[in-house]
């Protein structure tokens, strides 16, 4: 009998080697599962990423926009942010990618595919509108990638400008023609159809002012007689939504506070145009009381005192604002660059009045920190900085700025000036900073002119007028024709010993034939001038000259005949000028005011003894849309003395485009025999009316009104014996300088006399 305890071993180790055959299964489907579920959890490396489809963009460039890297894991979310970035370049059409398994991990392919790129920009039907003027609107370039998007929005643009010329109804569409190597042509085509004018403009809702006062208010005008010649009648969509704020304006000038309009009805038809504004004038408000937040009693009563905006007056918003701009101009006068006025309304509708209260903000008081020029390649930063109206260290005043940029302005050196401020690191001042553009300043220029007496006449001048960036002025003059010679030079330095002292010399030589008579002159002159004050300088001159008459005819009059020979003339000159121009070459604006009393005589060194007198005036006002109205006077008188008559070189002779157009050179005045002696007195009156051609290159029309002539000793001066005319013209800044032409017609013609009179000259307005 088997022992008990040996069968117990017996089932023991039996039951153990089933135990661990099932721990080693269990064991073994354990990992099996690990393996299984293992897979997705541990995703593949990136060995290598490959980039093809680029044509014009480098792999690189791509590679740099992506996140995913080779030896980094694969991660779908990454690749597919990795596709958004690369479609956001606008570089390409279409962008995938493929996975591709190797050993070890993946290879992934970017696929692309490029946009194409612009090579040409057409229009077509185009017959209206240049095609520079839909170049400067189109965005789109050749060598850019092709944005469709971009595209219409050209579409669009084009539309614009055409319907901001009149036509409405123009349809603009594209074409896109595919090129060789990926590129196309983008043509667009324009169907211009006809320019729709305005036929009536209307207005509903307006019971204080009458249709005939609120069309003189917008721009937006009907079709009119001289249409053709100002563009009247043409429907433009910038300019009636501007009418819209015209009208605003207005009412509001007029005390209709609640005034709104709503955008224009445009009503087409086959015959035009038909516009109608709606308005809501709503009630007018009269100013019951005005008073001042945050002001002293002295400041308050001379605010007071100055404001154009008055109680019991009806509410007027352009007065208030001239009155906040005094205010402003008050406070920036004395150091508070950053005084803010802000205006209060306390209307009451019953009683339809309003209360207005400004509320000042002064702010801090600033001095003046660093002036800081930028721009002048040429010009030398002391010529800038002596025009200024204010220095470092002084208080900060805004209207001295504003007359710093006018003087700067009106050197003549510049193409734009613009005086600013910025910070500067003294919380208590302000840099000024002066920006400027410099223009031409020397000019090399010819003309050519014809007259009955000088038959042709060939001019050419050079003239520095910035001489080394030192303001400085050399000028050689040349005029060479078939009765005359004149040859001159002259320097100027406008700022002598760095004072507002000038001084010049002048030589010249001169030859002209006369009918009667040849006259020669050399001489020269030396010039001093002090500007005492603003925009006012004293001169005086001196004149050394020579001059021989020969060749007198034996049929001139006697008094020519007398002054056969050689004299001398040693003169002395005083002279003022004011001159506030806004610009020497290009005025539009300012007073230009000379007086000068010339003697001469033996006790300076001469054989002449006399007396001029001259008086000059002109003043240039602007109008509307650019235009300026131009006008001037001037006399002259002269006296011999010691019992001799005006040397006949001396005496006043009118006639031509620096006098009284229409008319020959020197053709006017006192005559003996048929010959033109020149007048003891002389009076002359031009009035121009400036209006712009083609603003961007400085291009100016005029038309013109002259009346002028010379007098003889016999003779008073009289308006009866003025000589009329009238023209028309241009004058353009052209590269070689100022350039005039003007086509002249006499008035009352007389008997010899040309029927009108072409004249040019190359030089500064007169």
């Amino acid at each position: 009998m088997r022992d008990p305890g040996a069968r117990l071993h017996e089932t023991g180790v039996r039951w153990g080697g089933v135990c661990a055959g099932v721990l080693i299964l269990l064991a073994g489907l354990g990992g099996w599962l690990r393996a299984v579920h293992a897979e997705p959890n541990a995703p593949p490396v990136v060995l290598e990423i490959e980039i093809t489809g680029n044509q014009r963009i480098e792999p690189d460039v791509i590679r740099l926009k992506i996140l995913t890297k080779p030896g980094t894991a694969l991660n779908p979310r990454t690749v597919r942010e990795d596709i958004r970035t690369i479609m956001k370049t606008g570089y390409f059409r279409h962008v995938t990618v493929e996975e591709l398994a190797v050993s070890g991990g993946v290879h992934l392919v970017y696929r692309v595919e490029e946009r194409p790129t612009i090579r040409d920009i057409r229009f077509q039907g185009n017959d209206e509108l240049k095609e520079k003027d839909l170049q400067e609107v189109v965005t789109l370039q050749p060598n850019h990638f092709l944005s469709v998007s971009q595209l219409k929005e050209n579409v669009g643009k084009i539309r614009k400008l055409y319907a901001n010329e009149g036509y409405f109804l123009a349809d603009v569409d594209y074409e896109i023609e595919p090129l060789p190597n990926n590129q196309v042509a983008v043509v667009f085509g324009i169907q211009e159809n006809e320019e729709i004018k305005v036929r009536r403009v209307l207005f509903l809702g307006n019971r204080a002012f009458p249709d005939s006062k609120l069309r003189k208010v917008v721009e937006t005008k009907k079709k009119g007689l001289f249409s053709f010649l100002t563009s009247s009648g043409v429907y433009k969509e910038d300019i009636l939504r501007d009418d819209v704020t015209r009208l605003t304006l207005f009412y509001l000038d007029h005390g209709y506070l609640q005034f709104s309009a709503d955008k224009p009805l445009t009503l087409t038809t086959a015959d035009g145009m038909y516009i109608c504004f709606v308005l809501s004038e709503g009630s007018q408000y009269t100013v019951k009381e005005i008073r001042w937040e945050t002001l002293n009693e002295q400041e308050e009563l001379h605010f007071r005192s100055k404001q154009q905006l008055q109680s019991g007056e009806i509410f007027s918003r352009e007065k208030l604002q001239r009155d906040i701009a005094a205010m402003t101009d008050y406070f920036t006068d004395r150091g508070y660059a950053f005084a803010e006025i802000t205006p209060l309304y306390f209307p009451d509708e019953s009683a339809r009045t309003v209360n207005v209260a400004y509320r000042v903000n002064k702010g801090p008081k600033v001095r003046i920190g660093e002036i800081v020029i930028r721009g002048n390649t040429k010009t030398r930063d002391k010529v800038i900085r002596r025009e200024m109206e204010t220095v470092e260290g002084d208080v900060y005043s805004g209207s001295a700025l504003r007359d710093s940029r006018a003087e700067i302005n009106r050197l003549g050196f510049f193409e734009s000036v613009n005086v600013s401020t910025e910070t500067a690191p003294e919380p208590d001042r302000l840099n000024v900073v002066v920006d400027v553009k410099e223009g031409q300043t020397g000019t090399l220029s010819g003309g050519a002119g014809f007259s009955s007496t000088d038959q042709f006449v060939f001019m050419a001048n050079i003239t520095q007028s910035n001489l080394f960036g030192r303001a400085q002025v050399v000028s050689l003059n040349a005029e060479i024709g078939g009765t005359r010679q004149n040859f001159s030079l002259s320097f100027t330095e406008p700022w002598l010993f760095d004072i507002p002292l000038s001084a010049g010399v002048d030589a010249y030589l001169t030859e002209r034939e006369y009918t009667d008579f040849t006259r020669n002159a050399v001489g020269g002159a030396f010039r001093l001038g002090y500007e005492f004050f603003r925009n006012i300088r004293a001169n005086v001159m001196y004149k050394y000259e020579q001059v021989e008459i020969t060749d007198v005819s034996i049929f001139a009059p006697i008094t020519l005949a007398g002054e056969a020979g050689r004299s001398t003339t040693s003169s002395v000159t005083f002279y003022t000028v004011h001159d506030t121009l806004d610009n020497p070459m290009y005025p539009t604006q300012g007073w230009m005011n000379m007086a000068s009393v010339e003697f001469a005589g033996t006790v300076f060194g001469g054989d002449n003894d006399f007396v001029k007198i001259r008086l000059d005036t002109g003043y240039y006002l602007p109008l509307f849309w650019g235009t300026t109205i131009h006008a001037r006077a001037r006399l002259g008188l002269g006296y011999g003395m010691s019992g001799d008559r005006l040397p006949v070189f001396e005496r006043f002779f009118v006639g031509g485009i620096s006098t009284v157009r229409g008319y020959d050179v020197r053709s006017l005045g006192p005559e003996t025999q048929g010959t033109v002696i020149g007048g003891n007195k002389e009076l002359i009156f031009n009035v121009e009316y400036i209006f712009p051609l083609v603003p961007q290159v400085k291009l100016r029309g005029l038309v013109f009104f002259d009346a002028g002539n010379a007098f003889s000793e016999d003779e008073g001066l009289n308006f009866q014996g003025l000589r009329l005319s009238a023209g028309g013209g241009f004058r353009w800044f052209s590269p070689m300088g100022p350039l005039t032409f003007v086509l002249g017609f006499p008035i009352d013609r007389r008997p010899g006399e040309d029927s009108s009179a072409v004249q040019f000259s190359i030089g500064a307005p007169f």
